[in-house]
């Protein structure tokens, strides 16, 4: 009996991961067929009809599917996900994705983010300065939050001080005051509107690791021009999601 060779065994079918990592956003079966190193465009889901559903690759295939799908509806994933936050995804849960896709995806994001960094390095003085003036105006107990979250192990009576004019941006740093002094409902509402951002806007599942989202958060505000350190912004969504956890577990 002749052998016939399936259409995922086709030499076409073999995904191209530099194309592929240059694709921004990936969709549920795009990440399916990728992860068995497949190109998309020929092996999806309606690529398969009653005599080749049988076979192990299709179990696989529709395996795998369903996992992302029911990570999809749990809000892990959307209906087209950036490459970078898939692969995140895929080593917290321990999805199986090719080696050679993931070192592209992250060399990529690398290379992304020296173009970045390169590109926030060189703003002006005359920029930076514009960036002090605006912190120094900022209201009394916007600074105060700041304060009232720092990290353990902070010095005494340590305070931001507003930044003077560098050759390049470090962490932003923001003026203190210390007149008048931030209500309590004040703090908790600034906090539980971070931790209700952070969980809505970033989809952050409480008891996970921080270092995507931290990294995330850090990334952004260094392409606004307005650096933050990661300990720092740590502080800040730890704080706001304890406060959103106290206030939601007092109206249970």
């Amino acid at each position: 009996m002749k052998w016939h060779r399936q259409f995922w065994e086709e030499p076409q079918a073999q995904a191209e991961f530099d194309y592929w990592t240059k694709v921004p956003t990936w969709s549920p079966e795009e990440i399916v067929a990728l992860s068995l190193s497949k190109d998309p465009r020929f092996v999806s889901s309606e690529k398969f009809v009653q005599s080749t559903r049988g076979t192990v690759f299709s179990a696989t295939y529709f395996e795998r599917l369903e996992i992302v799908q029911r990570h999809q509806a749990a809000g892990e994933l959307d209906d087209r996900t950036r490459s970078t936050r898939v692969i995140e995804w895929a080593e917290e849960y321990d999805f199986p994705m090719p080696n050679a896709l993931v070192e592209r995806v992250q060399q990529l994001e690398q290379k992304r983010m020296k173009k970045r960094n390169t590109q926030v390095g060189t703003l002006s003085a005359s920029a930076i300065e514009a960036t002090a003036s605006v912190l120094q105006a900022l209201p009394d107990h916007v600074t105060e939050a700041v304060n009232a979250t720092s990290e353990p192990g902070d010095s005494p009576g340590h305070s931001f001080e507003a930044p003077t004019p560098p050759s390049a941006p470090t962490e932003l740093e923001i003026l203190d005051p210390n007149e008048q002094p931030l209500h309590p409902k004040q703090r908790k509402t600034l906090l539980i509107l971070v931790g209700a951002m952070v969980l809505s806007s970033y989809r952050y599942k409480p008891g996970s690791d921080m270092g995507a989202l931290t990294h995330t958060l850090e990334t952004q505000l260094i392409k606004l021009g307005v650096p933050l350190h990661k300990d720092t912004i740590r502080g800040f969504v730890r704080a706001g999601l304890d406060m959103l956890a106290e206030n939601q577990s007092k109206k249970k």
